[in-house]
């Protein structure tokens, strides 16, 4: 400071007897004017000729009340410390000052972290601030404020009855929080205050305006109930990461989806990387990319330079032609598959339509058609066309329904009838044989294709044989023709005692023994002396009764080892009634299990 300025200090030393002290955060100039006004002045100018700057009020401070370096630091200057931090002062600073009329009821000071845009809450009471009186609504002037109005005299601390949001009373006290120590705040992505600020800034604009909208603002627009409006719906955006943000993209998207970008996500586009390009703010548009990826149905290219070239590479959509390409299809059958690839159609404004699909539903697109299927299965393509009409196989571009000049068999659905052997039986027939020797009908081989697909029979070839096409594989003799004679007896109604044997499993001196007890119902041909049982009454048997081989088959044990184990009687067999083999009623052994 000059030498004349200092000399003039101390000719007022006189006039300042009241030194009132700081209070930690209050603002610069209105301790300044709080001073002035203690001692009967009205400005620092009427004492001081010349310039009153940020740096020549403190010195005035620091000589004519005394106040210690220590003083001098819990005094702040926003409108400084954003010029420093180098940050657009029209997001950060508010026109009107603010003020929490509890906190000034108990002591009439106005704190400087109350000018901030982001300060719409006192955390200490829990309640919103003001920016005007809630008599006749004037704004207040740093330069004058006390507890009362300076237009008319009315108390400023009635306080507001609205309650606080806990986001947004979370929101705040974070944002007070990195503003007091002034660091890097961990709960805000590692943000300091002045990003932290801006970051709430836009993220409120985004809520509450959408994809469209200006991003500019006018002063009205930087008063308390927008700014408040603005803070509410940053708060449940940050305090609830990331799930809120991708609601809000989702809300955002334009649908049906173009092929561009920031067309798609309008404001909120240019915000991630225009008004928020830094660093900083990498997180924010790695969660937009990642949901680009996931839910976006245009296209990546070079073209997008703003995104990560990882985030390019990654993304999971391509167009027909590349499909196509990859598939060794056609763009045409492609078109046919829409619905079933849920494939997403782009309009551009010239008319041009663009075509996309997820890599994840390339599989689909690979295929047969109707003659190299019937190669592959190793059948006559008649019966191809048999299984087409059954629905056994469902192709995917067919002649009959479309103009299609071919059938489109996908890989999924031909992989279908591929079967895994078991190999637990000796004496197998290949099935190709059994069509061409065995008589077997259409309606027939339909029926087994489909036992076959219900596991209802199994294929007995070699263990080392797998994904055995359905006209190679080698059938049970046994097991296919008890499958055939249950297949006619349910069609037909009824059996001869020697069929029924055959689809129990049994020989036919017991099943003869069972009809003579009457354990398997039967009925004589009128006019005849056959003996035949109903389809029903064979079922019912099945449901009823088990024999001791068949439990032991499933326990893989003896039928000796396991009749000493049984705790229930049987109602038939060698130590019962002489007969030859052991039954057992299916309740009775439930029975005895629950017990």
């Amino acid at each position: 400071m000059r030498s004349d300025d200092l000399a003039t200090m101390e000719a007022l030393d006189a006039c300042f007897p009241c030194r009132p002290r700081p209070v930690p955060g209050e603002l610069l100039q209105a301790y300044l004017h709080r001073v002035l006004r203690a001692n009967g002045h009205s400005s620092l100018r009427s004492l001081h000729d010349g310039e009153s700057d940020a740096v020549e009020v403190r010195a005035f401070l620091q000589h004519m009340v005394g106040l210690s370096a220590n003083e001098l630091a819990r005094l702040t200057e926003p409108s400084s410390d954003i010029s420093q931090a180098q940050e657009d002062v029209k997001i950060l600073l508010t026109p009107r000052i603010r003020w929490c009329p509890q906190c000034v009821e108990q002591e009439p000071v106005l704190l400087g972290r109350w000018l901030y845009r982001t300060t719409v809450v006192c955390t200490l009471h829990d309640c919103f601030m003001r920016d005007e009186c809630p008599h006749c609504h004037a704004p207040q002037r740093a330069s004058e404020f006390t507890a009362t109005c300076g237009e008319c005299g009315a108390s400023i601390c009635r306080p507001v009855s609205d309650d606080v949001p806990e986001p947004l009373f979370q929101l705040q006290t974070w944002l007070d929080e990195a503003l007091v120590q002034g660091q890097q705040h961990p709960a805000l992505f590692n943000l300091n205050y002045y990003q932290a600020a801006k970051l709430a800034h836009y993220l409120g604009i985004l809520a509450c305006s959408g994809r469209q909208g200006s991003l500019q603002e006018n002063a009205s627009s930087r008063r308390m109930p927008h700014d408040r409006l603005l803070m509410n719906a940053a708060s449940g955006v940050l305090t609830r990461w990331p799930s809120t943000f991708v609601t809000m993209l989702a809300l955002v998207q334009t649908v049906p989806a173009t092929n561009s970008l920031q067309r798609d996500f309008g404001n909120l586009y240019v915000v991630l990387y225009r008004s928020l390009k830094g660093e900083a703010y990498q997180f924010l548009r790695d969660t937009f990319e990642n949901y680009v990826n996931a839910h976006w149905a245009g296209m990546l290219s070079a073209r997008n330079k703003r995104l990560s070239e990882q985030t390019r590479r990654s993304h999971p959509r391509m167009t027909f032609r590349q499909a196509a390409r990859l598939a060794d299809a056609t763009p045409a059958q492609l078109k046919r598959m829409r619905p079933r690839l849920q494939a997403h159609e782009i309009a551009f404004p010239s008319g041009r339509r663009l075509y996309t699909l997820e890599s994840s539903h390339l599989p689909q697109i690979k295929g047969v058609t109707l003659t190299q299927a019937a190669n592959r299965l190793h059948l006559p393509k008649r019966r191809i066309r048999g299984l087409i009409a059954a629905d056994v196989i469902q192709p995917d571009i067919s002649p009959v329904s479309t103009s299609a000049s071919a059938w489109f068999i996908s890989e999924e659905h031909l992989r279908r009838l591929f079967f895994h052997s078991t190999g637990q039986k000796e004496g197998g027939v290949a099935l190709h044989h059994v069509l061409h020797y065995g008589k077997l009908s259409e309606a027939e081989f339909i029926d087994l294709t489909k036992a076959l697909l219900a596991q209802e029979l199994d294929a007995v070839n070699l263990p080392c044989d797998d994904n055995i096409p359905l006209g190679l594989i080698e059938l049970s003799r046994e097991d296919l023709r008890r499958w055939r004679l249950q297949q006619r007896a349910s069609k037909n109604g009824s059996v001869s005692v020697d069929e029924a044997a055959t689809v129990l499993g049994i020989k036919q001196q017991v099943a003869y023994q069972l009809v003579h007890q009457g354990l398997l119902t039967s009925y004589q041909v009128p006019n005849r002396t056959e003996v035949r049982v109903r389809n029903v009454d064979l079922q019912d048997f099945q449901r009823t009764y088990v024999s001791l081989a068949e439990l032991a088959r499933r326990q893989k044990t003896s039928p000796k080892a396991l009749l000493g184990k049984l705790l229930c009687e049987p109602v038939t067999g060698p130590t019962v009634d002489g007969t030859r083999q052991y039954f057992y009623r299916i309740a009775d052994l439930m029975a005895r299990r629950e017990t």
